[in-house]
């Protein structure tokens, strides 16, 4: 494995997850690459989402009953088996990493934006053949709608990535 995909593991991930468990839950900083600040946030579920304003208007327009649905929303499109009832009823806290990184936005939309924002949801999880694993799921949806944003998210497979030349 190449040095620019050592942070696709699960180590780092999941030390990435507890820096920012034991030092705040978001990490932001500069660099000159990206249009604006790059942000590393810890989410979990549900206490993230205990309090989020927009909670019961957006579960009611996902048609889901709980937070818990959005989760296995999220966990479907990642490839991940959906939590049991019996699972949901522990009331465990589940985290998950979100990277937010501005970019140079595509071609057919330059004209009208300076950048594009482009959201990471890093999940981690056992595979039955890998053991424990990372997923990626991608969205550049606009957050003002943040679990509606997440249920969109796609699976991208990090460990056969596509050319440096092919769109996101």
């Amino acid at each position: 494995m190449t040095a620019n995909t050592d942070i696709l593991q699960f180590e780092s991930i999941n030390t990435i997850l507890n820096t920012l468990y034991e030092h705040g839950d978001s990490y932001e900083f500069s660099h000159p690459q990206f249009k604006d600040k790059t942000g590393f946030y810890r989410y979990a579920f549900p206490t993230t989402f205990t309090d989020y304003p927009n909670r019961e208007k957006e579960l009611k327009q996902l048609q889901c009953k709980s937070i818990y649905d959005v989760l296995n929303r999220l966990y479907e499109n990642a490839g991940i088996d959906k939590l049991s009832e019996a699972a949901i009823e522990q009331n465990l806290q589940y985290d998950y990493l979100h990277v937010q990184i501005a970019l140079p936005p595509a071609p057919e939309f330059k004209s009208h934006f300076k950048y594009q924002w482009h959201h990471y949801i890093i999940i981690t999880c056992f595979d039955d053949d890998a053991g424990d694993d990372i997923r990626i799921l991608h969205t550049t949806e606009n957050l003002y709608q943040y679990l509606v944003a997440l249920t969109k998210a796609v699976l991208i497979d990090h460990k056969n990535p596509a050319p440096e030349n092919t769109p996101i």
